[in-house]
């Protein structure tokens, strides 16, 4: 007769090799994704076996030793778990919870019950949560410096007033997508935490082509630049030149600015306030002006030359950009790492190669719909950018698959999603 059936464990020896890894520090870490910023890829787990990450995968890590939690992106947990973390680590300081989708308000007003060490929560896209949680937070973890709060739909000012209040020394504040806040929440931030360095309050939704209209003005902004003069990061949307001339004079050690538009013709934002950032804040690194019409490439040469140590520079949809802005970008900033100039239909290969010729340490180049653009230019890419990791050039209709070739070949770096999209785009344009 056959022996027994023999089942492999190496599956299982495998999986929980890589539990064994996300302990660290002598047991004060446990971090399932491997960077505590939500949006960076983990370096432990993949997002397939994140999703996977079970009950029992954490509470058998949990001990009172714990100071630092990060199961970001661990989609499926239960809400006991959560619970199980009050119970379990009453020293934390750090939590994030992003997109933990089970996240309810009885786990987290238990962690503002226990957990009283706290300093830095992110619950971005736990949109269960309401504000009976986020006020109890905000009443019993005092110490909190820093706050993500970005997608969750249901609170309201109630929440942010609450923080205001009870957390004096918050310096980091993303309320992005928050779509039921006002400007009067936003005012008792800026009232209540000067010591604020960094703000997200893009509040709109997209869906379906719905766009949920901005109830934080150019007035709202303005006080947040006079209030909160250490602010280094800014990310805001539908708001004019009254707003950034305030962000200008206030906040000279802006670092990252970001501006969504409204894509209309006239939106109330104009070279002349971006100008003036330029002049007065010479450490910007990162500006994003996405779809704001009446930029020209005024604005963007007065940054280039003013700002050199602009690393990031995203302005999709900004059709009255120019080769000669984007090529002041390419001789002025020369560590450029990342550029966005989607739908920028009046550049061609003149400024693209120039900034493959001029930015060696470009990762990111995203040309979509830029139907003027050429081989010549993405062969330029091809040659001179070798970290490069990721290429988007959909709708590009003049290219052809000598120059995706080149990019396959050259740019070892590149992300397996994007060696994808290029296999696709190369089929498309054989």
């Amino acid at each position: 007769m056959p022996g027994p059936v023999q089942i492999s464990t190496a599956p299982w020896r495998r999986w929980a090799s890589k539990l064994d890894r996300i302990v660290t520090d002598d047991g004060a870490t446990i971090d399932f994704h491997g960077d505590t910023n939500p949006y960076k890829a983990p370096t432990i787990l993949s997002p397939i076996e994140l999703s996977r990450v079970r009950h029992d995968d954490v509470v058998r890590l949990l001990t009172p030793a714990v100071e630092r939690l990060n199961v970001n992106g661990c989609k499926h947990l239960p809400d006991a778990t959560i619970a199980a973390v009050a119970v379990n680590c009453p020293n934390l300081q750090k939590l994030c919870l992003y997109s933990c989708e089970n996240l309810t308000d009885a786990s987290m007003a238990a962690i503002a019950e226990t957990c009283r060490e706290l300093t830095t929560l992110c619950v971005a896209q736990c949109k269960k949560l309401t504000d009976v949680s986020m006020v109890a937070v905000a009443e019993r973890c005092s110490k909190i410096t820093a706050l993500n709060l970005g997608g969750c739909k249901e609170l309201t000012d109630a929440s942010i007033e609450a923080v205001a209040k009870n957390c004096p020394q918050l310096t980091a504040l993303d309320v992005g997508l928050c779509t039921k806040l006002t400007g009067a929440s936003i005012a008792a931030v800026a009232q209540q935490c000067p010591n604020l360095e960094a703000l997200d309050i893009q509040l709109r939704a997209q869906l379906c082509g719905h766009v949920e209209r901005c109830l934080v003005t150019d007035a709202t902004i303005a006080n947040v630049a006079k209030k909160c003069p250490r602010l280094r990061i800014l990310s805001v949307e539908e708001i004019s030149d009254e707003a950034i001339f305030a962000v200008a004079e206030n906040c000279n050690s802006l670092e990252k600015l970001s501006i969504l538009g409204w894509d209309i013709e006239d939106d109330g934002l104009t070279d002349a306030s971006i100008v003036a950032v330029a002049h007065k804040c010479p450490k910007l690194a990162a500006l994003t002006l996405q779809a704001c019409r009446d930029i020209t490439d005024s604005s963007i040469v007065a940054v280039a030359e003013s700002c050199p140590c602009i690393t990031m520079l995203e302005v999709p949809f900004n059709e009255q950009l120019t080769d000669a802005s984007i090529s002041a970008v390419a001789a002025n900033c020369r560590n450029l790492t990342h550029l966005d100039v989607v739908s920028c239909n009046n550049l061609t290969d003149v400024s693209i190669t120039a900034v493959a010729v001029n930015c060696p340490e470009l990762t990111m180049l995203e040309v979509d719909y830029c139907d003027e653009l050429t081989d010549a230019s993405i062969l330029a890419v091809a040659e001179n950018c070798s970290k490069l990791t990721t290429l988007s050039v959909d709708a590009c209709d003049k290219l052809t698959d000598a120059c995706i070739d080149a990019v396959l070949a050259n740019c070892e770096n590149l992300t397996d999603a994007c060696r994808e999209d290029l296999t696709e785009v190369s089929i498309s344009v054989a």
